[in-house]
């Protein structure tokens, strides 16, 4: 791979200058390896040109995908292993909290990214995942009973999840879509949530609450992140 071809193709939601790009299995990186833009580096404040990481960084896996944003760095493998950066290495998360899921997808923003999981049973299952600097934070699942009570006490119906993710900055910031085409998001509105201002509480036990749906294309919109604009 060219240095033309992987800038042309960088993954990268980081106000700070670092990317990241996978190219057949090979995870590589460049640009700034600082406190807010992690690649995992050690010994190396900044990468001139893209720099493929040896596959045994991820004992021998083939890297699947990654993405960097503020604070955050996260690389799946194609097993389903996930991985965090910190400016020295990568690390690798070795809980339990998924249980018999294996994450499949990631979506990375600030510090408060979702990991999109296959269960045993061929369903799905998406999942908050708190990550900076090499640690694993936090792991606590999105799609609980909880949600799909909310989400049918707004439209009257059971809904299928399609897909969800986090807003980032660090908050309680949800946007899921259903099979049905609905739209709901909730969260901490300081940090630019999707919908029309009507949760702005700063306290943890009032960040969620029933999830609002957004009926009209032209008022979803979540701030700073151009390709969920409506």
């Amino acid at each position: 791979a060219t240095a033309e071809e992987l800038k042309a193709a960088n993954t990268t939601r980081s106000s700070y200058p670092a990317m990241v790009r996978v190219m057949d299995g090979v995870l590589y990186v460049w640009g700034t390896n600082g406190s807010t833009s992690a690649i995992g580096v050690a010994g190396q404040s900044s990468i001139a040109k893209p720099l493929a990481l040896d596959a045994s960084v991820f004992e021998g896996e083939r890297v699947k995908m990654a993405q960097v944003a503020d604070w955050s760095t996260l690389a799946l493998t194609e097993s389903g292993n996930l991985y965090c950066a910190s400016t020295t290495a990568w690390v690798k998360y070795k809980g339990t909290a998924f249980g018999d899921a294996v994450p499949i997808d990631i979506n990375v923003t600030s510090q408060c990214s979702s990991v999109k999981a296959q269960n045993p049973d061929g369903t799905y299952s998406w999942w908050a995942v708190s990550a900076s600097q090499g640690g694993f934070r936090s792991i606590t699942r999105i799609d609980d009973e909880t949600l799909y009570t909310r989400m049918k006490a707004v439209t009257g119906k059971d809904e299928v999840i399609k897909d969800v993710w986090t807003c980032g900055n660090a908050y309680a910031d949800y946007v899921v879509l259903t099979e049905s085409g609905k739209v709901f998001a909730w969260g901490d509105n300081r940090r630019g949530i999707a919908g029309n201002s009507w949760n702005n509480l700063e306290g943890t036990d009032e960040l969620v609450k029933t999830a609002q749906v957004v009926e009209k294309e032209s008022a979803f919109h979540v701030t700073g992140r151009p390709e969920f604009a409506g």
